[in-house]
């Protein structure tokens, strides 16, 4: 079990933040793990979601790319980068990096698990994200693939 376990355990919903824009490496990954079944909407090379049948859950992958200015990916990376961009997120050189790494976001990835992210969908995610080399946003923080948080923010 990965350490992203206890980050995402109980929720019903996470999002990749990945550096490449890539959906045939993002397909290819899945298919590279045993599923039960593995469902594509949208053509191979630019779906829209996949749907990954698992022993005891669902987990559904929703892709989104820059498409025009002002478009929604760049609203929700904007603000993904304000919402964390405050002092009290994390150190200042961490933040500055993480920072950077948000603003070069290539896709988004919505992953939602039914009827929550279990243990084996947080195995997925975990194993996609490492491999994208993705940060993985909960919610409220940002998190590697291994579970470590790049930044966090308290309410």
């Amino acid at each position: 079990m990965s350490s992203i376990n206890s980050k995402l355990n109980q929720q019903a919903a996470c999002t990749l933040v990945s550096p490449s824009k890539d959906y045939l490496s993002v397909l290819q990954l899945l298919r590279s793990t045993p599923y039960d079944n593995l469902e594509v909407s949208g053509k191979e090379e630019s779906w829209q979601s996949i749907r990954v049948e698992l022993p005891s859950s669902e987990l559904v992958f929703n892709s989104m790319i820059y498409e025009r200015r002002a478009d929604k990916f760049s609203k929700l990376v904007n603000q993904m980068h304000v919402y964390f961009d405050q002092p009290h997120c994390g150190k200042k050189n961490d933040r500055e990096k993480t920072l950077k790494r948000i603003l070069a976001t290539k896709m988004l990835i919505g992953t939602v698990g039914e009827p929550e992210l279990s243990d084996e969908c947080c195995e997925r995610i975990s194993f996609l994200a490492k491999k994208l080399g993705a940060m993985v946003f909960t919610g409220n923080a940002l998190v590697e693939w291994d579970g470590s948080t790049l930044l966090e923010r308290k309410h």
